[in-house]
């Protein structure tokens, strides 16, 4: 007998007042996954990217992603910078420069 649907928390987490620190959402996303019954989490990151991610933080990323066979998506938005780090932490990071001229990467995110 197949197990109802079931929606097992999705979380909402922003930031304001300017500058992108990666670390709060990341550890917020860490909780919600540990407090989660099942594993394969995804987690979707929408940023500007202006950011770097500490060592210890990305390997405690790292760490839980291979435990709990998490994963994890990141959208850049009107830029290109910060890419590399957010592929340090991401399976995947898409670029929206323009919402009007990006409908395949707006497809590919909607298709996840």
């Amino acid at each position: 007998m197949p197990l109802p649907c079931r929606n097992f928390g999705l979380r909402y987490l922003r930031a304001y007042n300017g500058g992108t620190v990666f670390e709060p959402w990341m550890e917020a996303a860490l909780k919600a996954v540990d407090e989660a019954p099942f594993n394969r989490a995804d987690v979707i990151a929408a940023t500007d990217g202006l950011t770097s991610i500490s060592a210890a933080a990305c390997d405690a990323w790292q760490l839980r992603r291979a435990e709990r066979s998490m994963r994890a998506y990141g959208i850049l938005l009107g830029t290109r910078e910060g890419a590399y780090a957010l592929a340090s932490i991401a399976d995947a990071v898409l670029t929206i420069d323009n919402l009007q001229d990006d409908m395949p990467i707006l497809q590919t995110i909607f298709a996840i």
